[in-house]
């Protein structure tokens, strides 16, 4: 009944949200956040890479900024090297084409720093 409910009526990304502190051994080594796009010759896919500081809630973050910039997710590689995340997003805008507007580009790196480059880390509980 719960799956039934949900399914009719869904709720937006994310339920809660707790604050939460950046743990003691990250804060000494800060990462820059930087995001970059490259699109492969004969790809159908722009290549967006995101490298930030590890943290609870990073992907719940660039998946809001995707979806607030009206991209979609092809695929994804999460790699993560101590407090440094270098993530890999394959993504194509809502038509299917590359990402190759210097506007949507923007919007996605604007909203990748603004949630992530913030002092507080926030995560979101699901309800």
């Amino acid at each position: 009944e719960s799956l039934r409910r949900q399914l009719l009526e869904p709720h937006p990304l994310g339920g809660g949200t707790v604050t939460l502190t950046l743990p003691r051994t990250l804060k000494h080594f800060p990462i820059d956040t930087r995001v970059t796009f490259s699109d492969p010759a004969d790809a159908q896919y722009t290549t967006m890479e995101v490298m930030a500081q590890d943290r609870p809630g990073l992907l719940y973050h660039v998946s809001k900024a995707l979806l607030h910039c009206k991209v979609r997710l092809l695929s994804a590689k999460i790699t993560t090297f101590g407090e440094r995340a270098e993530d890999v997003f394959f993504i194509v805008d809502r038509d299917g084409e590359l990402v190759s507007d210097a506007k949507q580009r923007e919007c996605l790196t604007a909203s990748i720093h603004a949630a992530l480059d913030s002092t507080p880390i926030v995560a979101t509980t699901s309800v």
